[in-house]
């Protein structure tokens, strides 16, 4: 639950105010990362109370913040990464941590709320994932994790998975290609949920 000024109080400035001079001074790559992990963390929290407040404008409005301080730490975990900067992979950890977290958060929260903020769930969800994606490509784990790869051998097995549509997924390079195909293949009934 939050506490303090929420999104849709005429106060809410000040505290995005503060933030972004936070940021603003706050010169280590990595320390910033994790000041905006921390303001999307509590996004996240924010959103849930009002949520649960029922005022759906507000926690849209707290899902968008989130989703842009999500966006950029995704973007930066790769660039810091690309850059060999040597605590890149420490804060990945960090992010596929956080990001696990708000993941299933996010997750238990859009299965007990009315289908009206459904959008806002799914945004949260999306970037979540985009986070999880940017912290297992920046620490150069497979496109295709052990576990997911057993499964899709299983699958082409069992005649439910083309040998082209398995090859398709092996030459992707990166694990948000591998989703993205992923949920082709889902929405397209091919592969289950």
């Amino acid at each position: 639950t939050a506490t303090g000024i929420l999104p849709g109080s005429p106060f809410h400035f000040f505290e995005t105010i503060a933030e972004n001079t936070q940021l603003a001074f706050t010169f280590d790559p990595i320390q910033k990362e994790e000041l905006r992990l921390s303001f999307a963390s509590e996004r996240l929290s924010e959103a849930k109370t009002l949520i649960d407040q029922g005022n759906y404008q507000a926690a849209q409005s707290a899902s968008s913040s989130y989703q842009n301080l999500m966006q950029t730490v995704s973007d930066n975990i790769k660039s810091l990464a690309d850059s060999n900067n040597p605590q890149a992979a420490t804060l990945a950890a960090t992010v596929e941590t956080e990001a696990a977290d708000h993941l299933v958060i996010a997750q238990a929260s859009a299965l007990s709320s009315p289908p009206a903020v459904a959008a806002t769930w799914n945004g949260l969800l999306r970037f979540s994932e985009k986070a999880l994606d940017a912290s297992a490509d920046a620490t150069g784990q497979p496109p295709i994790p052990d576990d997911l790869s057993a499964s899709l051998q299983t699958f082409k097995q069992q005649g439910r998975l083309t040998p082209e549509q398995s090859n398709k997924l092996y030459s992707l390079t990166s694990r948000a290609q591998v989703r993205e195909e992923l949920e082709k293949l889902t929405t397209s009934g091919t592969f289950p949920i």
